[in-house]
This record gives C-alpha cells, sequence and structure tokens, in this order.
C-alpha cells in the first residue's frame, strides 16, 4: 500500500493513499487533540461522484497504526463540510450544504448536521432549529463549531448562519432531543464589517 508522511508537532505518521483510483475519489483529514492520544481520523470516499458512504480510519499517535471502522460514515443525501468538524459526546458531526438541489418531500431538502459514533459507527441526522434552515436555500451559508470549553460539562455545538447580512448563532441546548437555542443576532454593519454582495 502506497503512503504519504504526515508531520504534526514532533509526530510523523503515514496515511494510506486511497485505495479508489477514480477521478472522484476524496480523502478527508481530521486531528482531534482533545486527548494525550492524538487522533487522525480519514473518511475516503468510494469516488463516486456523490457518495452514499465514507470508509472511517482511525490513527492512534501512541499505538502508532491505522485501524479501518466496520461501518462507513453515511452522510445522507447532501454534501457534508468536511473542512469544519466538531468532536463531540464521542461522535464527528459534519454541516451539510444549503445548496437548493433536493425537492421539499425529500428528507434531505432542508441542511442538517450528521453524527458519526466513533465506538459503533453509526451515523445520525440531526436536525437543525426551524429559524435556522428559513431560507436558507438563498444566499445562505452555515457552518458548525465548539461551544464552550473541550473538556467541560456544559460544552456543545455551535451553529452560526450567515444570511442577507446578519449573523446568527444557537448552540445545542439538548443533544438527545435536538433542541437549539439562539444566543445572538446582528448586521455585519454592527461589527464595522461592510456589507456587499
Amino acid at each position: 500500500m502506497k503512503t504519504f508522511l504526515v508531520k504534526y508537532r514532533h509526530v510523523k505518521f503515514h496515511v494510506p493513499t486511497t485505495r479508489f483510483q477514480h477521478s472522484f475519489a476524496y480523502i478527508n483529514l481530521m486531528l482531534d487533540c482533545s486527548l494525550d492520544d492524538y487522533k487522525v481520523f480519514m473518511l475516503e470516499n468510494s469516488g463516486l461522484w456523490s457518495p452514499t458512504s465514507y470508509t472511517c480510519s482511525v490513527y492512534h499517535i501512541k499505538e502508532g497504526g491505522w485501524t479501518t471502522m466496520k461501518n462507513s460514515f453515511s452522510p445522507g443525501g447532501r454534501n457534508m463540510k468536511f473542512d469544519m468538524p466538531v468532536f463531540h459526546k464521542g461522535c464527528l458531526h459534519f454541516i451539510s450544504d444549503c445548496d437548493s438541489y433536493f425537492a421539499k418531500s425529500s428528507p434531505f431538502y432542508k441542511p442538517y448536521t450528521m453524527s458519526y459514533n466513533l465506538e459503533n459507527g453509526i451515523s445520525t441526522m440531526l436536525k437543525l432549529s426551524r429559524e435556522a434552515v428559513k431560507g436558507c436555500h438563498i444566499m445562505c451559508n452555515m457552518g458548525i463549531f465548539n461551544w464552550g470549553k473541550k473538556r467541560s460539562s456544559n460544552n456543545s455545538i455551535c451553529l452560526v448562519k450567515l444570511r442577507n447580512f446578519v449573523f446568527t448563532v444557537w448552540f445545542l441546548k439538548d443533544y438527545e432531543s435536538g433542541s437549539w437555542k439562539k444566543v445572538l443576532k446582528v448586521r455585519l454593519r454592527a461589527l464595522g464589517l461592510n456589507e456587499t454582495n
């Protein structure tokens, strides 16, 4: 198997190159530094234009090797934003895009967050607040981030939406019920930023 070398801080490790030889094959790497045992997560698609699953491999720095999860990550029907993963409650979380390419009758019409449980490999859809998905298909951008201190008991997931020159921020109040609480709504000009298209 071919590999390429990655160096993080003073640790070097080899990342296996894709097993798929398709022009659409894609690898996403994420690093979790929240514990003493740094972990690198690699999500690799099947090489399809719109992948329905991603193989997840985990590199444990202390063990010095890769393991592949039994179950693949299922993103649902939308494209995921892999550039902003959130580690929370033993899961990787990704937000979908907001583009309008599904019919209203589709369960994937509105954007959502997908979680991938790192213990059992189960993928679960987390709905966003009703207010957050309202008008999301027109000139809208959304992202998720960590909320609070990582090792704190009240840490959570933060959702940020930019639409019509307005930032709106929510945090996930209750993970199990999917309840979000809005904490901020502010225009760009109130932040001293330029409001141009």
